[in-house]
């Protein structure tokens, strides 16, 4: 099922009890990059981890996942980047040397550190049955790889997805967005 919410309609407490969570990389990235800290979908998602923090539920990521946020962050650091100095190669942005990179790798890494204190890092729980699964959809229903992994998680192992993403609207897993 699918439950869409808004700040003037926030989700139930009572639909939060005994579940077990998924935040994707996006509601992730909403919860805690600065870019997003005045958007109404920050404050829909922080009423929503609230909520499922009060309610003592439980919320799981992979290291995946935590690969998918740090390089989406770094990203947005070095595109911030090039429009202060003009077009530089990502490879080069990497490079120790440069400072912004070094800034922007701890502010990700403590980013990081607060996804990780607030979930449980589960390894990943695919298999061969799975990836048939997971390769499946991804030529029948015209989505991503990970978004494909992401919605074969929460189905196999009964998590309701919290996603700002439409193509995971296909999941048959319980799913919660404040699209």
């Amino acid at each position: 099922m699918i439950w869409h919410f808004s700040v003037t309609k926030p989700m139930p407490v009572s639909n939060l009890h005994g579940r077990t969570f998924f935040f994707d990389t996006n509601v992730w990235c909403f919860l805690l990059s600065p870019q997003h800290a005045n958007s109404q979908f920050n404050q829909c998602y922080n009423i929503l981890l609230s909520d499922i923090i009060s309610s003592k539920a439980k919320i799981m990521i992979t290291p995946l996942l935590l690969s998918e946020y740090m390089n989406r962050r770094i990203r947005q650091y070095w595109k911030s980047y090039q429009g202060k100095v003009g077009k530089i190669d990502y490879k080069d942005y990497r490079k120790h040397s440069n400072a912004d990179y070094g800034t922007a790798l701890n502010t990700v890494f403590e980013e990081i550190n607060a996804i990780r204190y607030l979930s449980a890092i589960i390894g990943d729980p695919t298999d061969s049955k799975y990836t048939k699964s997971i390769f499946h959809r991804v030529q029948t229903q015209n989505i991503d790889l990970n978004d494909s992994y992401i919605i074969e998680l929460c189905e196999a192992h009964n998590y309701t997805l919290v996603t700002h993403d439409a193509d995971c609207l296909i999941t048959k897993a319980d799913l919660f967005t404040a699209l």
